[in-house]
């Protein structure tokens, strides 16, 4: 089995002398193991992880063994919610 490398950049400096780590991802149903995945590294490197944000997108890959892929009308809700989403983000920041 492959082991995953995972890249953690060099935070940018900021105003504060903490910096503000976070990562953004897309995923299926739910994004796994990505946040804990993501956490380590970063804590590797004697960091704090800030944030982390996931992005429910459809299930329209090529399956896989016990996966099911989303309906036309279940793909558009989850792509309906996603552009709420990133639109509420603009608005807030």
């Amino acid at each position: 089995m492959k082991k995953l490398t995972v890249k953690v950049p060099e935070p940018v400096e900021g105003p504060t002398s903490k910096p503000y780590i976070y990562f953004a991802c897309t995923c299926g149903d739910n994004c796994g193991l990505t946040e804990k995945v993501f956490r380590k590294a970063v804590e590797a490197k004697g960091w704090n992880l800030s944030a982390c944000f996931s992005v429910q997108m459809p299930e329209t890959y090529i399956g896989m063994a016990g996966f099911k892929l989303d309906s036309e009308k279940n793909a558009q809700l989850k792509i309906d919610r996603a552009d709420d989403l990133l639109m509420l983000q603009q608005i807030c920041h």
